[in-house]
């Protein structure tokens, strides 16, 4: 949890110091940063997938069955943000 939170509090200052004077951010210049950034909210979304996934279970150790369930959840996720990035376009 404290993973999300950094990383997603460190893109917005991130984003702040970058932004253009009218409020935007120009993507295509900063490419590889917000790729980086995808990619660390990714991982953050399955961290906290299984963090939630082994909560529910009683044992002190995490299972190969909450690995699998976070995984999961964080494929579907991905997999829902892919498909409205492409529908999205054809409207």
């Amino acid at each position: 949890m404290i993973y999300t939170v950094l990383v997603i509090t460190s893109f917005f200052i991130w984003a702040f110091s970058v932004q253009e004077p009218d409020g935007t951010l120009d993507v295509f210049t900063y490419k590889e940063i917000v790729i980086s950034y995808i990619l660390l909210i990714f991982i953050a979304v399955i961290v906290v997938m299984i963090s939630f996934s082994a909560s529910k279970e009683e044992s002190s150790k995490i299972s190969k069955k909450a690995i699998l369930s976070g995984l999961a959840v964080a494929f579907a996720f991905l997999i829902l943000r892919v498909l409205m990035s492409i529908y999205g376009s054809f409207s």
